[in-house]
């Protein structure tokens, strides 16, 4: 129980999500700006969101119903999800082409999981 706990304040859930937050401003700020660095947020999006979904799902699989930590944990995550979710509702009426752009990068990393999970179940048999 100890080693799990331990591994539970390891994970940094709010630098993770927090990094998310501020990608979606960025893409904001990048998009009224014409800018380039657009796809440099919305690859450095992929790269995050691919390499902790593991991380996050093993995570909130390990919670236990008595942590602290935990329950302070997934209050920060709730926090952070309102406000991305705030970020979904305000760009597509503000920005529809940025919008379509974020749902591209939705979609790229849900066909990401998909193909992991067959790659394991590949590996597994």
């Amino acid at each position: 129980m100890g080693r799990q706990s331990t591994r539970q304040e390891a994970f940094p859930v709010g630098t993770v999500m927090l990094t998310f937050v501020l990608i979606m401003v960025m893409y904001i700020y990048t998009y009224n700006r014409q800018s380039s660095a657009l796809w440099l947020f919305f690859i450095l999006e992929r790269v995050i969101s691919y390499s902790y979904d593991d991380p996050m799902n093993q995570y909130m699989d390990s919670l236990g119903d008595d942590d602290h930590n935990a329950k302070k944990n997934l209050w920060i995550m709730a926090i952070f999800s309102l406000i991305s979710i705030g970020f979904f509702i305000y760009i597509p009426f503000k920005y529809p082409g940025l919008f379509m752009i974020v749902i591209l990068g939705e979609i790229i990393d849900l066909i990401l999981k998909l193909v992991r999970r067959k790659m394991r179940g590949k590996l597994k048999k």
